[in-house]
């Protein structure tokens, strides 16, 4: 049976949506599985009210998930770049993000901080997507240019990066989270950004996975062969224990990490292949 990874969800234990012929699947995030991912990623569709509609024209996609009309998004280039801060007139994105507030926040994957941007209504959501452990809002009541033109000087004068990518992220994933590490320098930080009176920390204690990770996790591919045992997820990333191969020394457990983004979009076909054969 071949299925269309189409979205993830948490509400009722982790799993990965999908389509096939009988409508939307659910396939949980838990137990052993076993099965091949495409090469090639279609558009995921969109969702309504009424559920799931796939793309009209099964657009083939790169690196993002979703085809431009499927999107919704009007000019993705001022979506992710806004550059009307000094010339209104040239705002492209003004139907989608006119009049909405936006927060700069600090988060922290384990004890590595990083600033943010986000919509006021979604950060708690923008922030469990990225995996961190804890945030705090340094300033809200910004609009969309506004909020921007803060996060970059905060990373020019702070040094802060805006950006963790997963050789940071997850090697930490190996260790339990190191609580009064992060308390210790949220507060620290909190100070010294005292001028845009932050909001208090919060913390996110409740992915689901198990951490620490019985070995450090790396990613692997995200198409071709996958077989094991989910581990569970957090953030941008679902983590498995690999099947043992059959001529290959296991020194200890394997642990893989699928990228959920680079994932999504892909088809899937469930394998009865052994563990022994090559992905």
């Amino acid at each position: 049976m071949s299925l269309h990874l189409v979205g993830y969800s948490e509400r009722g234990g982790p799993h990965l949506v999908a389509t096939g012929a009988e409508g939307v699947v659910d396939l949980p995030i838990a137990g052993p599985f076993a099965w091949r991912a495409s090469a090639v990623r279609w558009c995921t569709g969109r969702w309504s009210d009424a559920g799931h509609v796939a793309c009209p024209t099964m657009e083939v996609v790169g690196d993002e998930g979703q085809c431009l009309p499927c999107s919704g998004l009007e000019h993705p280039e001022c979506v992710f770049e806004p550059l009307c801060q000094n010339n209104p007139a040239s705002c492209l994105c003004v139907g989608t993000f006119k009049g909405v507030e936006h927060v700069v926040y600090l988060a922290f994957h384990g004890i590595l901080p990083k600033v943010g941007m986000t919509q006021a209504r979604r950060v708690e959501r923008r922030l469990r997507e990225q995996g961190a452990d804890a945030y705090f809002v340094v300033q809200g009541g910004l609009d969309r240019p506004g909020a921007r033109l803060l996060e970059r000087s905060i990373r020019l004068l702070h040094k802060v990066p805006e950006h963790r990518n997963h050789h940071e992220t997850l090697p930490q994933l190996a260790r339990p989270v190191a609580w009064p590490t992060i308390l210790e320098r949220a507060a620290a930080w909190r100070i010294r950004l005292a001028e845009h009176e932050p909001g208090l920390l919060a913390t996110i204690e409740d992915y689901p996975v198990a951490q620490p990770l019985p070995a450090r996790p790396r990613r692997v591919t995200s198409w071709g062969l996958h077989a094991g045992t989910w581990l569970g997820a957090k953030g941008s990333h679902l983590f498995y224990q690999e099947a043992p191969r059959a001529g290959k020394l296991a020194v200890g457990p394997s642990i893989a990490a699928l990228k959920m983004r680079d994932l999504v979009g892909r088809r899937i076909e469930h394998s009865d292949a052994r563990a022994d054969e090559p992905a």
